[in-house]
């Protein structure tokens, strides 16, 4: 069978594929939830962060030990992934990552930095890596549900 390019290629290609979505849906929520005129950080950084505070379901995983999934807010956004303030520490390196739109929207992420920021909050900045969906998360669909604005 003829193969265009070599596995090595083909795996850039789909880590690439899998950013871009990422890139897609981050954006939507940016400029579903900021004005036209909101102040952009002005840090020298790669992405500008737009501070936008949403509820986020933020759930560790990959580790030896059990990591309760928990309820953030976020600090600021950027194309690549996000600022949360979390109530508890997240020690694992992976992270599951859910904000509510129409629907679920779900993210696997790294946490690129942890600190403590005072009154019993950590900030976690958190690269996203590629989306996820809800079904492979079950467990935790009614947690996410909680982050519908109008489920009451």
């Amino acid at each position: 069978m003829f193969r265009f390019f070599s596995s090595t290629r083909a795996g850039v290609f789909e880590e690439r594929r899998k950013k871009q979505e990422v890139w897609r849906s981050l954006r939507r929520i940016i400029d579903r939830h900021s004005a036209k005129e909101m102040v952009v950080s002005e840090d020298n950084r790669k992405e500008p962060r737009h501070a936008i505070s949403i509820p986020v379901l933020v759930h560790g995983y990959g580790s030896h030990c059990e990591c309760t999934p928990e309820f953030a807010v976020s600090k600021n956004i950027s194309e690549e992934g996000m600022a949360l303030l979390c109530p508890i520490e997240i020690v694992d390196h992976q992270v599951f990552c859910s904000v509510w739109e129409d629907h679920p929207v779900c993210f696997l992420g790294i946490v690129r930095q942890s600190h403590y920021v005072g009154g019993g909050y950590w900030e976690v900045g958190i690269e996203f890596q590629e989306m996820t969906t809800m079904h492979d998360w079950e467990p935790l669909r009614s947690m996410a549900q909680n982050l519908n604005p109008h489920s009451r």
